[in-house]
């Protein structure tokens, strides 16, 4: 029998760390990808809290942005075109 590997649960961050994360990401005062390193989180762990801040906040909040046309196409991309 072939040993398992272990499945690691997600660390849990409390909601107010979430919640200032995303607010500093949507500042843009800093790339997304210091912002998650200063904090200690994967940029990826900061893009899927501002994608379900987003979605949390209700069609008018996701609605209310003017759509921007990108030149390319890749995930790291779209994000930074969905933030303020």
């Amino acid at each position: 029998m072939s040993p398992r590997k272990e499945s690691r649960m997600p660390r849990a961050y409390p909601e107010e760390f979430r919640q200032r994360a995303v607010e500093l990401a949507r500042q843009r005062a800093k790339p997304v990808s210091q912002i998650a390193a200063d904090l200690g989180i994967a940029q990826s762990v900061l893009h899927r809290w501002v994608r379900q801040a987003d979605i949390d906040a209700g069609p008018a909040k996701l609605n209310s942005r003017p759509r921007k046309t990108l030149d390319y196409d890749t995930p790291a991309h779209r994000m930074q075109a969905l933030l303020p």
